[in-house]
């Protein structure tokens, strides 16, 4: 699985900015491609906070905006749990493997 995006622990509120940011290039770069999803890489945290799932859920509603499913690679079993109580697990598309 190659990711277009990784996303890591502890992000601070410049660092989700910066995220942000780059997640509005990359649906830009793949509006209109022939798979037309934005893969972000979860594997390699466990726990999110509230900031970071109000941080996904903008990325998943821009890329619909443009056509495109955002894909969570790997999202822990926290991150799933969490998506799911906020009720916008529907937003994405999980790959476990």
């Amino acid at each position: 699985m190659i990711a277009d995006m990784i996303l890591s622990d502890g992000l601070t509120l410049d660092a989700r900015r910066r995220f942000l940011e780059q997640a509005s290039v990359n649906i830009e770069r793949l509006a209109g491609r022939s798979i037309p999803q934005l893969v972000i890489d979860c594997s390699i945290i466990e726990r999110v906070d509230d900031p970071v799932i109000g941080m996904l859920t903008v990325i998943a509603r821009s890329a619909e905006r443009r056509g495109l499913r955002v894909q969570l690679y790997m999202p822990s079993l926290h991150l799933r749990q969490s998506l799911d109580t906020l009720g916008v697990t529907d937003m994405f598309d999980t790959r476990l493997l």
